[in-house]
């Protein structure tokens, strides 16, 4: 990642950041915990330029697009060439 400065489209993941756990441990009610992957995710994070970041851990739909995160479980998403994510498929529960 040295030799592109950092500067990437698109990273997925199975876990998040920490700094997004924060907020689910809130809205889902979960018990804190702590995690070595999460944690190095966070430190990857404040380096990363990328568009958006994909990941599931939680088993969970939830885009916050304005920070570029993408909570995936059931969700189909679409990457197009422009650089627009547009949802294609949702299971609704």
């Amino acid at each position: 990642m040295q030799k592109v400065n950092f500067k990437i489209d698109y990273v997925l993941t199975h876990t998040a950041p920490e700094q997004l756990f924060l907020d689910a441990y809130k809205v889902l009610g979960l018990s804190r915990d702590y995690c070595p992957v999460r944690a190095m995710l966070n430190q990857l994070n404040a380096r990363l330029t990328y568009k958006a970041w994909f990941f599931g851990h939680l088993h969970l739909d939830l885009i916050n697009a304005r920070q570029h995160f993408y909570w995936l479980f059931h969700d189909v998403l679409q990457l197009r060439p422009d650089g627009s994510i547009n949802k294609v498929y949702s299971r609704t529960k």
